[in-house]
């Protein structure tokens, strides 16, 4: 219970509980949680690409001379040991901000003002 709460802050059970009702919301959370793996690895994709590699990719070049290829290969394991935790951690921080702005979006405005009205919270 406390992990959904730190994964979904912005749904109130008590305000938001008609929607596990509706068939359109289970098929939303399907496509959502789907889509959330294939962002984690675009972004993943996307920077791996942009620290190393584009040196793995040059390696071809060279092919035929042992010993510079294995240089070259020595070189890229270096920049992926220096860059790979940054990565890591940036693809998570990425996704994690990307997923709170995609709640944030659906909860607050198209949820609470447009399916709701924009009604007010009793206390």
């Amino acid at each position: 219970m406390r992990l959904k709460k730190i994964i979904f802050p912005l749904y109130k059970t008590e305000k938001h509980h008609f929607l596990a009702e509706k068939s359109w919301f289970r098929l939303i959370i399907v496509f959502y949680a789907i889509g959330a793996f294939v962002v984690l690895g675009s972004i993943w994709s996307s920077f791996s690409n942009a620290e190393w590699g584009w040196c793995y990719d040059s390696l071809y070049l060279y092919v035929g001379n042992d010993a510079e290829f294995t240089q070259h290969f020595n070189q890229c394991k270096e920049i992926w040991k220096e860059s790979f935790a940054l990565v890591v951690l940036a693809t998570l921080v990425s996704t994690a901000v990307i997923h709170y702005l995609v709640q944030f979006v659906f909860f607050k405005i198209v949820i609470n003002f447009i399916v709701l009205g924009g009604k007010k919270e009793k206390i």
